[in-house]
């Protein structure tokens, strides 16, 4: 008999685990090329600079599958952090310091909300009234 979830944790645990592994590749691609000139960012214009945070991220990753996979709280927990960290990446290049706290701020409270309520209507809808305030209302940038 299937609980509650557990498809989903199946999904979420092989597209870590396949995530992960693309990381890894792209490291692995990073590492071998050296004429790849990059524009000054955050970590610099060298390549391997990336190489390494991809790896690392690869690791996490692959590791993050294994204990979503296992019903891990632990992994519940990383999974909330983890996903308001990639949610604040995805406003990075914004390069606004407001918005790029919000997005910590949002993600760590919508992920609590679904850990609370084991339902994805709340964060949902409470993810649409904020895209409203911020865009229309009273606009971040």
């Amino acid at each position: 008999m299937e609980t509650k979830g557990e498809g989903w944790l199946i999904f979420a645990a092989i597209a870590l685990g396949v995530a992960g592994i693309m990381r890894i590749f792209d490291s692995i691609w990073a590492f071998r090329v050296h004429n790849v000139v990059l524009p000054e960012g955050t970590l610099g214009d060298n390549i391997r600079n990336y190489a390494w945070l991809w790896l690392i991220v690869g690791i996490l990753l692959i590791l993050c599958a294994f204990a979503v996979a296992q019903r891990s709280q632990f992994a519940r927990w990383v999974g909330i952090v983890a996903g308001a960290v990639f949610y604040a990446g995805a406003h990075f290049m914004t390069g606004d310091p407001l918005l790029i706290g919000a997005a910590v701020a949002c993600g760590l409270f919508w992920g609590l909300l679904y850990a609370a309520t084991d339902d994805l209507v709340a964060p949902i809808a409470s993810h649409v009234v904020w895209d409203v305030l911020v865009m229309f209302v009273a606009p971040l940038v």
